[in-house]
């Protein structure tokens, strides 16, 4: 009873385990290394900075509308301002609203709305371009870890090769036809591949577990991956490197973002040599004024020969207010004539940062078009190394066959056997390099151009 106890125990983790494995493709991975990656996150609160000056910008066309009531009380006696006589110090109120807008400035706030505007854009290329990136590496991390799982299975194969040839081996050494001497150098071989299967898979759960922390997952689950469908022999051919190098120049995301830096440091010019220029404001405002020593006059009477004026009952706060209620209109105009050269420094500074801006520009052109070069090469090498190894396949699968044939007769010793095997298992490995390194090629070249990747 205990023991089947012990069973089931095992069966009902054993289903665990296959419940809690995840199966992996390869757009999925390239999905979950974006949603992931920290610096991605970072460069999008970037941008939603950059989102947020420029509706600050957008705003600052408005006029500021500010509205201030204040209640102010002093302790002791002054003069009162309606009867000029020493009196206990009032409770006073000055309620006003006003409305100010920079009605010209050298047309700064135009220039630099345009240059939060190309900030916006160079930010989203960047995200864009640093999403490119991270695609990359994970689709380099992906099929690596499937060709070492591709070798891990080579290696498995050639065990189980080895273990039927030792099986037909004994029994030709029954037969005679065979020595002990050739079972022992098969055994040995065994052995090796053994060793090599065990180091091929212990490359390849390195390298799922580094693909798995580059997708920032967690490490405690198990995952295996889906391999992609295989790209055959019909590609299309190659679009020339000029070619390819004109689409990249207006769709790579690297250099759109250094062309919108320069385009946004331009209008930075245009805002520091705004500061030359006068600055006209426009202001309006609406105010009143309460005291609570205010009274209404009901008269006056003649003390000494002079008018002495005789006052009733407290004026209420709000009949203050709509009596003493004024309006204003203020024009103002600041002429900029010396502030320690800091306006014709900041206006230097800034023609200094555009010429920055173009440079780097040229720069990242450059460098695309050398890039542009060196992958259009590589892709070419791919193609024809891929084309090469289809070939190499194919005759050594008939060597192969006709070593089977030979073997199986007891016609081929066991060297000559083992060469033909090692041979075909290393074109079998550079076959599937060849074919991965022929995918990552291609969409390299997609990625310069600034096109989605897909496999």
């Amino acid at each position: 009873m205990r023991l089947y106890a012990c069973i089931l125990v095992l069966v009902v983790l054993g289903m665990g385990r296959m419940e809690a494995q995840t199966t992996l493709n390869l757009e999925q991975c390239l999905q979950l290394a974006v949603d992931n990656n920290l610096q991605i996150k970072l460069s999008q609160n970037v941008l939603e900075i950059s989102e947020l000056t420029l509706v600050q910008k957008k705003f600052d066309f408005l006029p500021a509308v500010n509205m201030n009531v204040s209640a102010n009380k002093s302790f002791g006696k002054s003069a009162d301002i309606f009867t000029q006589a020493i009196a206990v110090s009032p409770w006073t109120s000055n309620p006003n609203l006003t409305a100010s807008i920079v009605a010209f400035r050298g047309l700064a706030k135009w220039s630099d709305l345009k240059n939060a505007q190309y900030n916006l854009a160079a930010n989203q290329y960047s995200l864009e371009d640093l999403k490119n990136d991270i695609r990359l590496n994970t689709a380099l991390a992906f099929f690596q870890t499937v060709f070492a799982n591709d070798n891990h299975q080579i290696a498995e194969n050639r065990i189980q090769l080895l273990e039927q040839q030792i099986e037909k081996l004994q029994k030709q050494i029954d037969a005679g036809t065979k020595t002990q001497g050739d079972l022992y150098a098969l055994k040995a071989q065994l052995a090796t591949e053994k060793v090599n299967e065990i180091t091929q898979l212990n490359t390849y759960n390195r390298g799922l577990l580094d693909l798995v922390l580059l997708l920032n997952l967690k490490t405690d689950e198990e995952y295996t991956l889906q391999r992609p469908a295989i790209l055959d022999s019909t590609l299309a051919p190659l679009d020339e490197i000029e070619a390819v190098y004109e689409s990249a120049r207006l769709n790579n995301p690297g250099v759109r973002k250094q062309e919108f830096k320069a385009l946004a440091t331009k209008y930075a010019i245009n805002s520091a040599r705004a500061v030359y220029f006068p600055t006209l404001n426009i202001s309006a405002g609406f105010t009143s004024f309460y005291s609570s020593n205010s009274k209404e006059r009901i008269g006056y009477t003649i003390v000494d020969g002079f008018p002495d004026i005789l006052y009733g009952n407290r004026i209420p706060m709000f009949t203050q207010f709509e009596s003493n209620f004024s309006k204003s209109l203020v024009f103002s105009l600041n002429v900029p004539i010396f502030n320690r050269l800091a306006t014709r420094q900041n206006f230097l500074i800034s023609k200094v940062n555009y010429n920055t801006a173009l440079l780097n520009l040229e720069s990242e052109q450059r460098d695309l078009y050398k890039s542009i070069q060196q992958a259009h090469l590589d892709a070419e090498a791919a193609d024809a190394k891929y084309s090469a190894t289809q070939e190499q396949m194919r005759s050594l699968d008939e060597s192969y066959r006709y070593a089977m044939a030979r073997n199986d007769a007891g016609m081929l010793d066991h060297y000559a056997f083992m060469e033909v095997i090692n041979n075909k298992t290393k074109a079998e490995i550079e076959q599937l390099q060849a074919l991965y390194d022929r995918m990552l090629k291609r969409k390299i070249l997609d990625i310069y151009q600034g096109k989605p990747i897909h496999f």
